[in-house]
């Protein structure tokens, strides 16, 4: 049996200065991987959040039977700073809304019919007491039942005590029209929902819109630059308005200290691509196929951001 046996209380100077070492090191570990770690968080909140609006609106539109989908606001920093849930109101018929009726419109041409291909003007006019007055909005379409369509391009104040509804049509719109028009719809452009409280975005990543299968000539658009952007669903899941896949570059314009808060100048390394499927209304969050090289735009070997997306092997991030 050992007899007197030391009782340590303290460290040696040795171990003291190993444990220091070992903070030091992981301390700077720390500080390293901070900053790509907090943009990896936010770009995933932010995917995440424009994610859940979309799926918001796909399983609107299933339920309701309706065109739905979200609408992309720029805030004041001219940043996308929130989305909105937007829906294509029911077309209106000539015969019901409501318990009111449309009743008949009037086709009363401006100005004769010019060369082929140029834009002209017809007044469809009615009477101020029908629903149509209040239910009508500048960049809704006629449709008549000859299966011409028309932009509503003027609308009379209600003031005057018969509106009129002027439509610009290109040469493939019928001038021959009845006088009295009884059968026709008008479809009506998507509004906000209301009541739904907006989903808000983070402030240091942006929404660039590349469009379609593969339009890579130029730099994406930017969607505070081009006004509201809405992407919808039709009631079976499908895309409403867009004839192919929607590819938006979610941008971390603050990922690294020094690169510019501009797109083309920008470092891609914690950027993502959201993808939306045309037929499918699938979504999904793929990695930024790399080399961003925008001075060879037209050359995908250098320059094809949305590579990964494309690829249907890819089952996304």
């Amino acid at each position: 049996m050992l007899q007197g046996t030391l009782k340590r209380n303290a460290m040696t100077l040795v171990e003291l200065l190993v444990v220091m070492a070992i903070i030091v090191i992981f301390t700077a570990m720390t500080a390293a991987f901070y900053p790509a770690n907090q943009a990896d968080r936010e770009l995933s909140r932010f995917s995440n959040t424009v994610q859940s609006a979309l799926l918001s609106a796909r399983n609107r539109a299933k339920a309701e039977r309706l065109p739905t989908g979200i609408r992309f606001y720029a805030d004041s920093n001219g940043k996308v700073g929130s989305v909105v849930l937007i829906q294509k109101p029911a077309p209106l018929d000539a015969y019901t809304v409501g318990a009111g009726t449309l009743g008949q419109l009037t086709a009363t041409p401006v100005e004769s019919p010019p060369m082929s291909g140029v834009i002209v003007a017809t007044d469809f006019t009615f009477p101020p007491t029908y629903p149509i007055q209040n239910n009508v909005k500048l960049g809704d379409f006629i449709a008549l039942d000859s299966g011409d369509v028309a932009k509503i391009d003027v609308i009379d104040p209600p003031s005057n005590s018969v509106r009129s509804l002027s439509v610009s049509y290109s040469s493939g719109f019928s001038f021959t029209m009845p006088t009295s028009i009884t059968k026709f719809k008008v479809y009506r452009s998507p509004i906000e929902i209301s009541g739904d409280t907006p989903f808000e975005l983070s402030n240091i990543i942006d929404i660039f819109y590349i469009g379609s299968a593969g339009s890579l000539t130029s730099a994406p658009i930017s969607l505070s630059v081009s006004g509201a952007f809405d992407i919808i669903f039709n009631p079976d899941g499908s895309l409403n308005n867009s004839t192919s896949e929607v590819y938006l570059h979610l941008h971390n314009f603050e990922a690294f200290i020094g690169t510019a808060p501009s797109y083309s100048d920008g470092n891609f390394s914690r950027d993502a691509i959201l993808a939306v499927r045309k037929m499918s209304g699938s979504i999904g969050v793929y990695e930024v196929g790399q080399p961003i090289d925008f001075s060879n735009s037209n050359d995908i070997t250098k320059h094809n951001p949305i590579l990964f997306a494309k690829d249907p092997r890819n089952k996304g991030i």
